[in-house]
Order: C-alpha cells, then sequence, then structure tokens
C-alpha cells in the first residue's frame, strides 16, 4: 500500500526538480538568462524525465539510463534542464534592461542596511 503513496510523490518531486528548480537557480544567480533558453530548459527536462517515467514504468523498458529507476530520473532531468538552459543562453538576446531593473529590485530589500553594523558590534 504504501508503495502507491510513494511512487506519484517522488514522481512529482521529480518532475518538479527536472523543469522548475534550474530555472529558479539561474534565475537567482544569473542575469543573462532569457526567457527562450529558460523555456527550452523545461521543456526539454520535463519531457526527458516524463518519458523515462513512462516509459519505464509503463513501457516495459529497463532502466537504461545507468540503472536510475523512474522515481530517480528527476535528477538526470534536471542537469538535462540546466545543459539545454545554459547552451542556449549565449545564442540568444539577453534580458531587457527593465526586465534587469525588476530583478535588481526584487532581490534588494527597501530601506535596508547590514544585518549588523561592524564598528558597533559586541565584539569589538
Amino acid at each position: 500500500m504504501t508503495c502507491l503513496v510513494f511512487f506519484p510523490v517522488r514522481s512529482c518531486n521529480g518532475l518538479a526538480a527536472s523543469s522548475f528548480f534550474p530555472i529558479i537557480v539561474l534565475g537567482i544567480f544569473s542575469k543573462r538568462v532569457g526567457t527562450v533558453p529558460a523555456v527550452a530548459g523545461m521543456i526539454s527536462g520535463i519531457g526527458f524525465t516524463g518519458t523515462y517515467m513512462i516509459g519505464t514504468v509503463y513501457g516495459g523498458w529497463d532502466n537504461w539510463c545507468f540503472g536510475i529507476t523512474a522515481s530517480g530520473i528527476g535528477t538526470v532531468g534536471m542537469l538535462v534542464n540546466f545543459g539545454v538552459t545554459l547552451v542556449l543562453t549565449p545564442f540568444t538576446a539577453p534580458p531587457s534592461a527593465a526586465i534587469i531593473d525588476m530583478v535588481e529590485s526584487i532581490r534588494e530589500s527597501e530601506n535596508a542596511g547590514p544585518a549588523v553594523q561592524i564598528d558597533v558590534s559586541a565584539e569589538h
């Protein structure tokens, strides 16, 4: 009975990892990734992961990708997503200045200084 519950949960986590996680990480740490590479990466990651899951669970495929089961293939799908996104990024236009400014405004807190004033902290 627990297998019937765990497989869909693990599969959903794998599909989420292969589609959204790389784009969230790249959105935080890179200003260069645009819409086209991000969407292409998400489609390739979730496409690979979904195809592998359906093929191994319902299609009778062997676990041909390093012996990884269907519920664990999301990590490989995530790497596919990262790879496609990073390979396509130099070939596409960068985001506009308005988008970069919007991302910068989200990253910075309003009227917030440093968390600790170094010259007045307890250690000095």
